[in-house]
């Protein structure tokens, strides 16, 4: 594995900083090397392994007769007889390069050539044709050199003097390598198993770090304790006796990757290295285990500095866990309309949504802090959502569907008076109702509907739509489809009865509503993203989408009427709920709807 590798590199470098000795490292770059293994060469390596009769035959055949052609614009080239190199993707040619280098590594650790940590060889770390050579003596790193090299020339690969360089640790004499008569660089930084590494202190790490961009602490330390883990399950491996020494001989000022991971373990209340490191737990519980600490430390930790925001007081971080979502963005779904409105709510929720009272403190009271509405307080978030007055005939309509709502809930009525007594209690019932324990999920999904400014009747028809007409009756699905449409039809016709004759009772009312809905969309368009045209901003503030399907003042009103219906049953029951059924009874309501608009203009004229 390229972490261990790496990790058997950090500790020598660290050890030699520590000990103040030095070190040499000599990172070696074979040319082109698994396009160039010699295959006879590859063969024999295989043999020497220890494959033998009908896998070395296996192998042996799979390597004859190789041929490539060149594709071209199209066109094909003549076969060509593949004399070297392992088979281009093939899942075994890593295995065999290992095969084919590994005689190399046992002449190595067979005459001790290279560093040791403690009794434990550590000479020449490799992964595939990523080979180093490690020594604390610069002579017995010249005959490590030429040791690669003879073993070059034998089996007919190339090592490229001008790419391979040389790294030196802690001595500041000058020193010259030699590789098949060229000299080899010395480089005070190289890249090794895709990790910096350079002559200074902090061994390549902060590099790491910068360049992958790790942006979660947690994220590091699991990478660090599952590691751990898979070096102490590998029975009668170099880097499990490494783990073995570096614990019971380092403490934590060494600066060792292993004294380190015990503070880890400290941290996140796990297991100490020295109690699991004779027994190691399986991987499975071992990964559920850190992975399951570390979420809860994060979480408690986030949970903390939550409640020092004030920014955050509307919103409810006490039932968050680490992979969940939160109600706001669950209940919206995929609508395009729901989510514009969620990301507002959002907004709002998290304290980013910027009201003249901000404005104010960031420019040192610069910019007045009076709400540029009402001009009678500051407009913070309970000014703007509970008190401004010019925003009244919004709210008051609002917190009326609010209210039924709740008693549709069967909620006690005491409990709605307290509700919406305590201006705080009622933001957090509108902002962020999950805090509210005693609302069930589905009552949390019909109040943050409401408050998104869509229809609670349309939108929990939809919801229950899958439910409840998958496995119903033909007869029960077109029943529930009549009468969800008709309770919804009573409702708006209600809304709007009542709402227009209080506008019809004083004229200067119903212009003093218009401007002040026009200034309340110029104020607050940017920080809520709304449309740009002023009918458009009307229906995301004053009415919903839903309202113009109901009120038949859209073209696609059968369309989203029918959007109950997506079910298994769809195209039975478009046949079984008309639309012509429909609109015999909606056309009462049409032709009221239509008096309603000729006051409405009679009011506009008289401007």
């Amino acid at each position: 594995m390229p972490i261990i590798a790496a990790l058997i590199l950090t500790e020598l470098i660290i050890q030699a900083i520590k000990t103040k000795s030095p070190l040499y490292v000599a990172l070696m770059d074979a040319r082109k090397a698994f396009d160039i293994v010699w295959h006879l060469g590859l063969m024999r390596e295989m043999h020497k392994f220890g494959l033998t009769g009908d896998n070395w035959l296996f192998f042996k055949r799979w390597y004859e007769n190789l041929k490539s052609k060149i594709k071209w614009k199209g066109l094909l080239s003549n076969s060509i007889e593949e004399q070297q190199g392992v088979r281009q993707g093939g899942i075994w040619s890593p295995t065999a390069y290992k095969i084919f280098i590994n005689s190399l590594l046992q002449t190595f650790e067979r005459n001790q050539l290279g560093a040791c940590i403690g009794p434990i060889y550590c000479g020449i770390p490799t992964v595939a044709d990523d080979v180093a050579l490690i020594s604390t003596d610069p002579y017995e790193l010249q005959t490590m050199l030429n040791v690669q090299a003879d073993h070059a020339n034998k089996l007919r690969y190339l090592l490229s003097e001008q790419k391979s360089t040389i790294l030196v640790y802690n001595d500041k004499l000058p020193k010259s390598w030699s590789l098949n008569g060229k000299s080899v660089t010395l480089s005070e930084s190289a890249v090794h198993l895709g990790i910096d590494r350079n002559i200074t202190k902090n061994a390549g790490v902060k590099e790491v770090v910068n360049k992958r961009r790790i942006p979660i602490e947690g994220e590091i330390h699991k990478k660090i304790l599952k590691t751990f883990g898979n070096i102490i399950r590998n029975d009668k491996s170099v880097e499990r006796e490494i783990a073995f020494r570096q614990l019971a001989m380092k403490d934590e000022k060494s600066g060792s990757w292993f004294t380190k991971l015990h503070n880890l373990t400290v941290i996140y209340g796990l297991p100490s290295p020295y109690d699991i490191i004779e027994n190691p737990p399986s991987k499975i519980s071992w990964n559920r285990l850190v992975n399951n600490c570390i979420n809860n430390h994060f979480l408690q930790n986030l949970k903390k500095e939550a409640k020092e925001k004030s920014s955050l007081k509307y919103i409810n971080f006490n039932d968050s866990n680490i992979g969940t979502v939160h109600n706001i963005w669950k209940s919206s779904g995929t609508d395009p309309y729901s989510i514009n409105m969620a990301a507002i709510k959002v907004k709002i929720a998290t304290g980013i949504m910027i009201l003249q009272y901000q404005r104010s403190r960031f420019s040192k009271n610069c910019i007045s802090a009076i709400c540029p509405l009402c001009n009678i307080e500051p407009e913070d978030m309970t000014h703007f959502i509970l008190k401004c007055e010019k925003l009244s005939s919004i709210r008051n309509r609002f917190m009326q569907e609010l209210k039924s709502l709740l008693v549709d809930c069967n909620k006690p009525p005491l409990l709605i008076q307290e509700l919406f007594d305590d201006k705080e209690n009622l933001l957090h019932l509108i902002i962020d109702c999950t805090s509210y324990h005693f609302l069930t999920y589905k009552e949390q999904v019909r109040i943050e509907t409401l408050t998104r400014g869509e229809d609670d009747d349309f939108i929990m028809a939809k919801y229950f739509s899958k439910k409840v007409l998958t496995h119903a009756t033909e007869d029960e699905q077109k029943e529930f489809i009549v009468n969800s449409m008709k309770n919804l039809r009573e409702k708006k016709l209600n809304r709007l009865s009542n709402g227009q004759e209080n506008e019809l009772t004083n004229k200067d009312a119903t212009v003093e509503k218009s401007k002040d809905e026009h200034k309340f969309i110029e104020h607050h368009s940017n920080a809520a993203n709304a449309k740009d045209t002023d009918g458009d901003v009307r229906e995301d503030y004053a009415t919903s989408a839903k309202d113009k399907v109901v009120l038949g003042e859209t073209t696609q009103e059968n369309e989203d009427i029918i959007t109950i219906l997506d079910g298994p049953k769809h195209n039975l029951l478009t046949k079984l709920v008309s639309i012509e059924e429909i609109h015999k009874q909606w056309l009462q309501v049409d032709t009221e709807r239509l008096e309603v608009d000729k006051r409405r203009l009679e009011v506009e004229k008289l401007r």
